[in-house]
């Protein structure tokens, strides 16, 4: 994301219900990314919240956001049927890059508020996209949630942005962690497995028989439009 003299604005939705604008103040021009660059500390930083709602028209003008993220599954929680239009939106407002992450359907189970350990009954009911899960302390939680393929994420983009990757991320690591409560320590810390994992990791991050079986797909897509004066930067969590 590019951060001109001043400030920098970044506009923040949260699932389909809320939003937040941040704002950055630094001395001088600088760049930062995500995952980026150390030298990207601002002196200070704003932070403000107001609700929002991405299955309406979204406040920001056309091609006036630089980068627009949507992380943690964000679009699992919207009906499949809205995706088209919401993608499209979404297409309408970016300029620069459109990141989202999204569980697919081949994900070991999570229990998404607590730990996996703590859920007593978990059912995801695939054809009416719904969680259920039941946990050790007595609540009940339901709510709607999709998984995806890697091809149907894709086609729900392919329409509105240039597909730039589609790849699976942890494919590996999660399934071969050890067990505390069953697992003996190892002295030797599997450090020489880790490093094989990783070396899977890259190798079928992106190979379409392992994508749907990773904890997250990654989607990574550039914008077809010419940015507005003043753009600024989007993200979903």
């Amino acid at each position: 994301m590019a951060t001109p003299a001043g400030h920098t604005r970044a506009r923040a939705r949260i699932q389909h219900h809320y939003s937040a604008r941040i704002r950055h103040r630094t001395g001088a021009n600088t760049t930062g990314q995500v995952g980026g660059p150390k030298s990207f500390q601002p002196s200070w930083s704003e932070y403000t919240f107001d609700v929002a709602d991405l299955v309406d028209r979204l406040p920001e003008q056309d091609a006036s956001v630089d980068l627009t993220l949507c992380l943690y599954s964000a679009l699992s929680h919207l009906p499949v049927a809205r995706l088209p239009e919401i993608s499209k939106e979404i297409a309408r407002v970016t300029s620069g890059y459109f990141i989202t992450t999204v569980r697919p359907i081949g994900s070991m189970p999570t229990a998404f508020v607590d730990s996996i350990e703590k859920v007593r009954r978990l059912k995801q009911d695939h054809v009416r996209d719904r969680c259920e899960i039941d946990l050790s302390d007595g609540r009940h939680i339901a709510f709607s949630f999709h998984l995806f393929t890697a091809v149907e994420l894709r086609n729900h983009f392919a329409g509105c942005f240039d597909i730039e990757d589609v790849r699976g991320l942890d494919l590996f690591h999660s399934r071969f962690m050890p067990d505390s409560r069953w697992n003996p320590v190892s002295p030797s810390g599997d450090s020489q497995l880790a490093d094989e994992l990783e070396r899977l990791e890259k190798a079928y991050a992106a190979c379409a028989e392992f994508m749907d079986r990773a904890t997250h797909l990654l989607l990574v897509a550039s914008s077809r439009r010419t940015a507005a004066p003043a753009a600024c930067v989007a993200a979903s969590a």
